[in-house]
């Protein structure tokens, strides 16, 4: 059985394509309701970020992976060191939680990205975008945002000034815009043995 910490609808994917392989799956999410739970093997109803709800995951699971990367790394590593196996590893998983240190670790990987700066780096005295950017430019929450949520547009100085003293700065990034046709998703994954795939 493979236990899954989040009841998403990535969640659910990963339940549905688990059953399309006849391996059962443990879902741990705070409600009945989440997409994830229907085609469940197992749930246990506590939030992601509860780590006595992983502990009861835990049990029966040869392996324990995440729905996304809203966890408490350090409350996990006691379980990891108890032999629990995580995948990805909580060390593979520790610069994703902020996307501060992921846009980091893109840079340090040379990997390219949008142009980006800490909020915290702005004047909240004389607001200014960093030299070269021009408006509109996207605000982005360090932790827990995702589609829509966690994200503003920001289209002129007035709106950038506000965003500065509504939030607290170390907590948010700025990104230059990027103008897009089209969105695309790549799943890849590596086992253990270093099989790479990747999916449509």
């Amino acid at each position: 059985m493979i236990g899954v910490v989040g009841g998403g609808q990535l969640a659910r994917m990963l339940v549905q394509a688990a059953a399309s392989r006849q391996i059962p799956v443990a879902v741990q999410t705070g409600s009945d309701d989440d997409p994830a739970v229907e085609g469940a093997s197992r749930l246990v109803t506590a939030d992601p970020r509860d780590v006595a709800g992983t502990r009861q995951l835990v049990e029966g699971c040869s392996g324990i992976t995440f729905e996304n990367e809203w966890v408490n790394i350090d409350a996990l590593i006691p379980l990891e060191q108890q032999g629990v196996r995580f995948r990805p590893s909580l060390a593979a998983l520790s610069p994703l939680v902020d996307k501060l240190s992921q846009r980091q670790l893109l840079a340090d990987l040379l990997i390219p990205s949008p142009p980006w700066c800490p909020l915290s780096l702005v004047s909240p005295a004389q607001p200014a975008l960093p030299q070269g950017w021009s408006f509109p430019v996207m605000a982005k929450a360090a932790r827990g945002g995702y589609d829509g949520k966690g994200t503003l547009i920001l289209k002129d100085i007035d709106a950038l000034a506000q965003l500065i003293r509504s939030v607290t700065a170390e907590e948010w990034m700025l990104e230059a815009w990027v103008d897009y046709e089209r969105e695309l998703a790549l799943v890849v994954s590596r086992d253990t043995s270093g099989c790479v795939r990747a999916f449509p």
